[in-house]
């Protein structure tokens, strides 16, 4: 099982950071622009057991991305667990941290596996886990961004 953990300061209020990464409308103008996200059905109300379904484009592939909020905990606490991907298992939990009276820190936890056993660990080592910290860094300068303008 991999980790990682990426922490940012973010411009605003605790709620308003919760209402922003809760909001899965949102979702895809915060990722990497290398990653393409589209939503299969419209967004769902966030709340505990709603189920995601969008299609992910990378590198030329096309993939299924599915995601269940196995924990909604407002304004602190998302956890989302993947339950169709290209990935063995992905669990991110997103906690919201006031900070002060105009600012909260945004804070990511991922826990995963890699698909395809010994190759998917060297895939791993020699790439996925850089890339996934990288895009989860970039989505956390974009939700910074967000509030700054």
């Amino acid at each position: 099982m991999s980790h990682i953990e990426v922490s940012s300061l973010i411009p605003a209020k605790q709620e308003k950071v919760f209402e922003v990464i809760s909001d899965y409308s949102l979702l895809p103008s915060f990722l990497d622009d290398r990653i393409q996200l589209k939503a299969k059905q419209k967004p769902l109300l966030a709340r505990e057991g709603a189920e995601y379904e969008f299609e992910a484009q990378f590198a030329g592939l096309s993939l299924p991305w599915c995601v269940r909020l196995d924990e909604f905990v407002p304004p602190h606490k998302i956890v989302e667990r993947m339950t169709l991907g290209f990935l063995k298992s992905w669990e991110n939990t997103y906690q919201v941290i006031a900070h002060d009276e105009e600012s909260a820190r945004l804070v990511n936890i991922v826990n995963y596996e890699t698909s395809f056993g010994l190759i998917g660990q060297l895939a791993d080592d020699f790439g996925v886990r850089t890339l996934l910290e990288k895009s989860i860094g970039r989505a956390h300068e974009k939700v910074k961004q967000y509030f700054e303008t």
